[in-house]
C-alpha cells in the first residue's frame, strides 16, 4: 500500500510495476492475484480520487493567487472548454499513460469537472489498467525466472 502511495506523490516506483510484480509472485503462490487485484484497485482508486479532490479545493484558490493572475484569461477558459468537451477522453487515457495520472487527476478538479463523472471514469478504466500490469506479471513469471537466471 505504501508502494502505490509512494508513486502517487512522485517516488519513482509506477504502479504498473507493483501491479507485474504482485502478478508475479501470485504466480508462484506467495500471493493470490484476486486479492492483489482487489488491493491493488481500491488503492488506485482512493489515490485518484483524492488527487482529485486536492484539485477541487484548490483549484479556485490558484486562479485567484499571484500565480494565477498572470495566466492568460483566454489559454484558462479554454482548459475549462476542453474539460467540459473531453475531459472523460483525458482522465480515461491518463489511466493508461505513464507519469500523466497525478497531474489530470488534479487538473480535473481544479477545473470544476464533475465528482460523479470522474468517479465513474476513474472506476471503469481503472478495471482494465490494473488488470494489464497484473495478468502480465502472472503470464510472464516463467520469463522473467529465465532472465533473472540469465543475468546471474
Amino acid at each position: 500500500m505504501l508502494a502505490f502511495i509512494g508513486g502517487t506523490v512522485g517516488v519513482p516506483l509506477p504502479e504498473e510495476v507493483i501491479l507485474a510484480t504482485g502478478g508475479y509472485l501470485s504466480a508462484r503462490g506467495a500471493m493470490s492475484w484476486p486479492i492483489v487485484y482487489v488491493i491493488g484497485y481500491v488503492m488506485i482508486f482512493l489515490l485518484d480520487v483524492v488527487l482529485y479532490e486536492v484539485g477541487r479545493r484548490t483549484g479556485p484558490q490558484i486562479e485567484q493567487s499571484r500565480f494565477g493572475r498572470r495566466l492568460d484569461p483566454a489559454r484558462v477558459a479554454a482548459a475549462h472548454r476542453f474539460f467540459e468537451r473531453r475531459g472523460v477522453a483525458v482522465v480515461v487515457a491518463s489511466r493508461f499513460l505513464m507519469g500523466t495520472r497525478t497531474p489530470t487527476f488534479l487538473l480535473a478538479g481544479a477545473l470544476g469537472m464533475p465528482r460523479r463523472t470522474f468517479l465513474i471514469a476513474v472506476a471503469l478504466s481503472g478495471t482494465v489498467s490494473v488488470g494489464i500490469p497484473l495478468a502480465l506479471g502472472y503470464l510472464l513469471a516463467d520469463q522473467i525466472d529465465g532472465l533473472t537466471d540469465l543475468m546471474g
